[in-house]
């Protein structure tokens, strides 16, 4: 999708994202945080606002673009959602006040991510809350306490507003085969997301183990000074 737009307009068209910067280099592109220019930590979930000079600057280079690409959507929190399409809509001079009209400042946008992988994470405040993390319309979400308990929780303005703008995706393109992963391994993921493993997939991952032998009891630690000899060979020695 990226090169097509790239082929039909300019190379400055397509603007690739993801929350954190190992995620962004993978695909050739920056941070949210960089690209969308929102602060790491904003208090009470707000950033601020731009000055007058740097939001000119920031229109400027936002001025040719026309779709952006978010990765890793599953590590993107609800309300760092909500001030990317608020941002997006500054850099596209677009009031859309609360986003009822020109959200993401009417670009094209796609995400891209697995939401059984890593959630949002924050410095300060641990865990926050997913975009896969439903929001009634009386505006509580379901929540586990540490006891295991489901209790109703209130949402903050932001968390709800980045859900509600969540919802406004209706195209989905689900993917069922893992191409990049051995199949061995892609039949052991598919059957950890159906939250089954069988015998034989669990000896596999347990023969995977370093530093540990497989036996019929299970595993046993390798005795005291001795070196697990997959180590002398690829991927993890160039020498073997």
């Amino acid at each position: 999708v990226t090169e097509l737009v790239r082929f039909f307009f300019t190379e400055d068209a397509v603007k690739l994202v993801a929350p954190t910067n190992a995620a962004a280099r993978l695909i050739g592109g920056d941070t949210v945080h960089a690209v969308c220019k929102l602060p790491l930590e904003a208090k009470d979930g707000a950033p601020r606002h731009l000055t007058h000079k740097v939001l000119e600057t920031f229109q400027q280079d936002w001025d040719p673009t026309l779709l952006l690409w978010h990765d890793e959507i599953s590590m993107q929190s609800t309300t760092n959602f909500y001030w990317m399409g608020r941002r997006l809509s500054q850099a596209k001079a677009l009031r859309a006040p609360e986003l009822e009209s020109g959200a993401f400042g009417d670009l094209a946008i796609g995400v891209a991510g697995d939401f059984l992988q890593i959630p949002p994470v924050s410095k300060q405040n641990g865990s926050q809350h997913s975009l896969a993390t439903v929001v009634n319309q009386e505006g509580y979400f379901e929540t586990v306490t540490d006891d295991g308990k489901r209790t109703a929780k209130k949402a903050t303005r932001y968390h709800r507003a980045g859900f509600l703008l969540w919802r406004r995706f209706t195209t989905v393109v689900s993917l069922t085969v893992a191409l990049r992963a051995d199949p061995a391994l892609a039949d052991i993921l598919m059957q950890m997301r159906n939250k089954h493993i069988s015998d034989a997939a669990w000896l596999t991952l347990q023969s995977r183990v370093l530093n540990m032998q497989l036996r019929a009891g299970g595993l046993v630690r390798l005795p005291p000074g001795t070196s697990d000899p997959r180590l002398a060979a690829p991927p993890f020695s160039t020498h073997a």
